[in-house]
C-alpha cells in the first residue's frame, strides 16, 4: 500500500478518468456499512446554508453529494462543483445540465481561479490527501472564503479501515508502508487547518463494515489510488486470505473511522 500514490497526479488522472472506481467505493459502503444513515447524508446535515450564499465544492467527483439536495442550499444561492479530472467534469455536466444555479468547473485546489473572499462556504470531502501541496491548497481555500466563511473538510482516520487494510497487506507481504504518511487525516488535519483557521472543530461519524463477500473487499482494495501498482495476480491469494478472517457468522467486521472538520475564517 503506497500512500505516496495518493498524491501522484498521473495516477490520479488514470484513477478518476471515469466513474468506475468511485462506483465501486459507493456500492461497497452502501452494501456493508452498519450505519444506514450514510456518511453523505450525515455530512449534509452539518452544512449551514442560507439564502444568497455562494458555495464551492472542490473534488466533487460525480457530484453525488448534491443528488436530490440542491434545493436545500437556500434561495438565490449558487453552487460551483469542481474536479481536476476531465472525466468527472464531463459526468457532472451531463448530470446537472438543467440546474441553473450550478456551475461545473475544472479546478486544481492549489490554484483556485476566483478572487479573494468570493465564497461563503467551501467544501472538500475525501480529497485533500490527494493534493500534492496541501498547505498551498488550504491557503487558497482561505483566500477565496469571505470573512466568517466556513470550510467543511471530510476525511478518514488512521485507526479504521485503512489501518485494517494496511495491516492485512503487511501480513501478505504486499506492503511495507506506514499509514502515518497520509497528509490529511482525522488525526493530523486539525493541526494543518489551524495554521490558517483560528476555529477548527472535528466531528466523528460512528460506523463500521460487516463484509460478507471477500471478493467485494478485494475489488475495493484494487480500486484504491494507493494500490495502483498492486498486480492483479495477487487477487486469488488475497480472497483466500480474507476468507480465513471471517467470524462464526462468516462476516468480516472492520472498524470505520470517518469524520469532518469545520473551520471558520474570522
Amino acid at each position: 500500500m503506497d500512500y505516496s500514490k495518493m498524491r501522484d497526479n498521473e495516477i490520479l488522472k488514470r484513477q478518476y478518468k471515469d466513474t468506475s472506481k468511485l462506483d465501486i467505493h459507493k456500492t461497497f459502503h452502501e452494501k456493508y456499512s452498519t450505519n444506514k444513515q450514510g456518511f453523505t447524508e450525515w455530512m449534509f446535515e452539518k452544512y449551514m446554508f442560507f439564502n444568497g450564499c455562494r458555495i464551492l465544492e472542490l473534488g466533487s467527483g460525480k457530484g453525488d453529494l448534491w443528488d436530490g439536495r440542491i434545493e436545500y442550499i437556500g434561495k438565490n444561492s449558487s453552487l460551483v462543483l469542481s474536479d481536476f479530472s476531465d472525466g468527472m467534469i464531463t459526468y457532472m455536466q451531463d448530470r446537472y445540465f438543467n440546474q441553473k444555479r450550478v456551475e461545473i468547473m475544472k479546478i486544481d485546489a492549489q490554484n483556485i481561479p476566483f478572487l479573494e473572499e468570493t465564497f461563503d462556504i467551501v467544501i472538500a470531502n475525501s480529497m485533500l490527501y490527494h493534493v500534492p501541496d496541501l498547505k498551498k491548497a488550504i491557503s487558497e481555500i482561505w483566500r477565496v472564503l469571505k470573512k466568517n466563511g466556513v470550510f467543511y473538510a471530510a476525511t478518514f482516520g488512521e485507526n479504521g479501515f485503512s489501518k485494517y487494510i494496511n495491516s492485512t497487506l503487511r501480513e501478505m507481504e504486499l506492503t511495507t508502508n506506514d499509514i502515518g504518511n497520509i497528509s490529511f487525516t482525522l488525526q493530523n488535519g486539525k493541526k494543518t487547518l489551524s495554521t490558517f483557521f483560528p476555529t477548527v472543530k472535528r466531528i466523528d461519524y460512528e460506523d463500521s463494515f460487516e463484509v460478507s463477500n471477500t471478493e467485494d473487499l478485494v475489488d475495493y482494495i484494487y480500486s484504491m489510488a494507493s494500490m495502483a501498482n498492486l498486480d492483479i495476480s495477487h487477487r486469488p491469494n488475497m480472497i483466500a486470505f480474507y476468507d480465513k478472517h471471517r467470524n462464526a457468522e462468516s462476516i468480516i467486521k472492520i472498524k470505520k473511522e470517518y469524520g469532518i472538520f469545520i473551520a471558520k475564517k474570522l
